[in-house]
């Protein structure tokens, strides 16, 4: 059941937090088995995602040199020739940098799999007050 429920998990985008008991597998080869291939599904996941984000900030890295006019030459001559966008440039410019940034530091994250949103389902939370009253002891 847990392959499975990973599975679609990853397929709806929802963060996975996965701790399993240090335990599991050492007595049931199917639980071993099960662990391992959790364990590969949220390691090709990372990957997966850490390689669109490698391809996205390099394509706003192009467009940010080109808009200020970083081409070739060393540090020393890029600073020297750069130049600040216009007015017309400067809003790309900024969405540019921001996104540049949420994607660089998201993908510094552990795994890709905490970096999602997620939606979770919790139980009520019981009390002894909120226990049957023949179950209470005086």
């Amino acid at each position: 059941m847990g392959v499975p429920l990973i599975e679609r998990l990853l397929a709806e985008n929802v963060r996975i937090i996965y701790k399993p008991h240090p335990l599991t597998g050492k007595r049931s080869p199917e639980a071993a088995a099960a662990d391992r291939a959790i364990r590969e599904l949220l390691r090709a996941d990372d990957e997966k995602d850490s390689e669109a984000a490698r391809l996205r900030l390099q394509e706003i890295r192009a467009r940010l040199d080109e808009m200020s006019g970083r081409h070739e030459g060393d540090d020393a001559q890029q600073l020297r020739d750069a130049r600040v966008p216009d007015r017309d440039g400067a809003a790309e410019w900024q969405e540019l940098r921001d996104e540049w940034h949420r994607i660089f530091w998201a993908s510094r994250s552990t795994s890709a799999s905490t970096r999602r949103t997620c939606s979770s389902v919790t139980s009520p939370r019981w009390s002894p007050t909120s226990w049957p009253a023949s179950s209470r002891t005086s």
